[in-house]
């Protein structure tokens, strides 16, 4: 496994690995974003605020439908690429 077959796989699948790149900068971004959703709706169920912590559950639950659809997204170019 030399510079020339890393080379080879690079010519070959540049669009799988422009995905598998912006799929993991989102995925990092979501990983920060969903503990602050998970201790605002935390807070508001503290202070007695039922209609925003119903607000920022349902923004949780897409967050969290956005994670596994791009952890999905990411696993399938992974396979595409290395085999």
């Amino acid at each position: 496994m030399g510079k020339e077959f890393i080379k080879t796989i690079l010519k070959r699948s540049k669009k799988e690995i422009v995905i598998e790149l912006f799929v993991c900068i989102v995925l990092r971004v979501i990983l920060l974003v969903i503990p602050i959703l998970y201790s605002k709706a935390v807070n508001f169920i503290s202070y007695q605020m039922f209609e925003k912590a119903v607000y920022v559950l349902v923004l949780y639950i897409a967050v969290m439908t956005v994670n596994k659809t791009f952890e999905y997204i990411r696993q399938h170019t992974f396979y595409n690429v290395y085999n």
